[in-house]
């Protein structure tokens, strides 16, 4: 596809804006998605239809270049929402935990006393008494 990551990438954001203004980023894009219209135009130029409809059998038998050039633009936009959701993800509010730490593993019906410090590696309640 004779398209730079640069240009793509570019596109997809500003498709990201779109598709944000409509509603909840958690939904899935669809053929006929504002966001997707949009990136498509913005990405067209007969070149780089060809080359997508030489690259993709399926998409070619679809006899309809347009539909073929959407779905195109609605898989760049779809993965794009697929590393957003992951890069939110792996996001962390300031407290790094180590996986594998028993403590989170420990059954959430195991009961704790309401105190903070009840839960540990063992998953008993420590003796400590408030006084």
């Amino acid at each position: 596809m004779p398209l730079t990551e640069e240009d793509r990438n570019a596109a997809v954001r500003r498709a990201l804006f779109v598709f944000a203004a409509g509603g909840g980023l958690q939904r899935e894009p669809t053929l006929d998605d504002p966001a997707v219209a949009e990136l498509a135009r913005d990405l067209d130029s007969a070149e780089r239809r060809e080359a997508l409809l030489a690259a993709s059998e399926q998409l070619e038998r679809l006899g309809d270049p347009d539909l073929a050039w959407r779905a195109y633009a609605c898989g760049l936009l779809a993965d794009a929402l697929g590393e957003e959701e992951n890069m939110s993800e792996n996001r962390f509010d300031g407290e790094l935990e180590e996986p594998g730490d028993p403590a989170d593993q420990q059954d959430e019906s195991e009961q704790n006393n309401g105190e903070p410090w009840a839960k540990t590696s063992s998953g008993d309640a420590d003796e400590a008494t408030s006084d």
